[in-house]
């Protein structure tokens, strides 16, 4: 309890605190919301309101979201003849996102959730009402301060012992009730830590695979473009010393140590003529690397050992035809890139959402295609901007690699933003049927 020298509470004060895991609880807030409000002396009306309100907002956490806890504060108002006097706060914290039941779907929208009870009853009974969250899979958080209660803020420190003895006198109980409370409120609180450790933890091994193939790949490229580049130079000179060698041995006019010589410079020009031979039996067996494979069950992989989809709490819809749609790629090299892209677009819509990903066949060309609703303000002259640097701040670098891989596959990478019917990133991925020898693969 903080307090000034005369005595006087200077901060909102904890009363009660109260876990809502069964219906039981339900019925229990009501009868400690009806005690504390009588021991605090309001009226009749004021007590059955509070004890209504209460109950209900519990019952929608314990339906929608999971359960959750209530906490009862008094808080001070400064009225306008500068008297300070007290009133209730009541803050209600879900235990987990929305979830559907019975056939009542999550709320898509703030005002759809508003729209539900009990909040159009909060907002007659209650001067402020704020609301966190509750919508697209999101957990909820819900402040509620009445009006000032008449009970003067001075006296409130010589009151609290006897509100307490009111509040607990009902059944017998003590202060140990509102300390398990507490307890079970810290051990919730622990394991909700726990699983935020354990999913970071897995974020970070993400994240460290993630680099460690895309050195292993820059590695491989930097060495197979450096051997190509030194067979191409070796090609010509090689070709050209034993063709002119092979000529002068033809001669018979030709001193023997000379012939001697001739052979030498023939033997380690055909020698250079097999390194030659050998970069070039690496560029094709490379090359024999890009197979046929299955782009809907590639995508399915990525999504089974993606934590950033749970660290964003995002609700994958994968659409994939019967027939299984087979690209040709190299599958080592194009996860990476599906990886890449998965995590642009996970950090550029909004948390909590729903993302649509579709394996689509077209005539002449597979598409992959992701999108879902565009995070920030929702404004459409700065989705772009919003989707972009957004999503390379998390992400750590731009989609550059990914085009360079999907160049390599002869395929293309598009983003866009849809501002109609809602702000929406959409990123696709087009590949071709076949490989065509006319494209120049940069």
């Amino acid at each position: 309890m903080l307090t000034d020298r005369g005595g006087t509470l200077k901060n909102p004060h904890h009363i009660l605190t109260l876990v809502i895991r069964r219906q039981e609880d339900i019925a229990g807030i009501r009868v400690k919301v009806k005690l504390l409000a009588r021991a605090l002396g309001c009226r009749q009306i004021q007590v059955a309101r509070f004890a209504v309100a209460s109950s209900e907002t519990a019952r929608l956490l314990l339906t929608d979201y999971g359960g959750g806890r209530m906490q009862v504060c008094l808080f001070p108002v400064v009225l306008p003849q500068k008297e300070m006097d007290g009133g209730l706060e009541f803050f209600f914290q879900g235990s987990a996102g929305c979830r559907q039941k019975n056939g009542r779907p999550c709320p898509r929208s703030r005002k759809m959730l508003m729209g539900r009870p009990p909040f159009h009853g909060l907002e007659k009974i209650f001067a402020e009402v704020v609301l966190r969250g509750g919508t697209r899979g999101l957990g909820i958080s819900i402040r509620c301060r009445s009006k000032p209660l008449g009970i003067g803020w001075e006296k409130l420190p010589a009151r609290l012992r006897t509100i307490r003895d009111e509040l607990f006198k009902d059944a017998g109980e003590s202060y140990l009730e509102n300390l398990r409370a507490k307890h079970d409120e810290v051990l919730r609180l622990l394991r909700d830590r726990e699983e935020q450790m354990q999913l970071l933890d897995r974020s970070n091994r993400e994240l460290l695979q993630l680099s460690s193939d895309l050195e292993e790949l820059a590695r491989e490229r930097a060495i197979f473009e450096m051997s190509l580049e030194i067979a191409d130079r070796m090609r010509n000179p090689a070709t050209i010393i034993g063709g002119l060698t092979r000529q002068l041995l033809k001669r018979k006019d030709l001193p023997v140590t000379f012939l001697e010589k001739l052979r030498q410079i023939d033997f380690q020009a055909r020698q250079m003529e097999k390194i030659v031979a050998g970069f070039n039996l690496s560029a094709n067996q490379r090359r024999q690397l890009i197979r046929k494979v299955d782009l809907g069950q590639l995508v399915r992989e990525i999504l089974e050992t993606s934590p950033t989809i749970a660290a964003r709490r995002l609700r994958p819809h994968l659409e994939i035809s019967r027939n299984a749609v087979f690209i040709h790629a190299n599958r080592r090299m194009l996860k990476i890139a599906v990886s890449h892209v998965l995590r642009y677009l996970a950090h550029g819509v909004l948390s909590g959402s729903r993302l649509r990903i579709a394996v689509v066949e077209r005539t002449g060309s597979r598409l992959l295609c992701l999108s879902g609703p565009l995070g920030g303000s929702g404004d459409s002259g700065d989705s772009g901007r919003i989707a972009t640097a957004g999503s390379q701040k998390s992400t750590g670098c731009d989609l550059q690699l990914v085009r360079q891989i999907l160049r390599e596959h002869q395929a293309r990478l598009r983003v866009t933003t849809r501002s109609h019917p809602a702000p929406t990133l959409i990123v696709v991925m087009r590949f071709p049927m076949f490989f065509t020898e006319k494209k120049r693969l940069n």
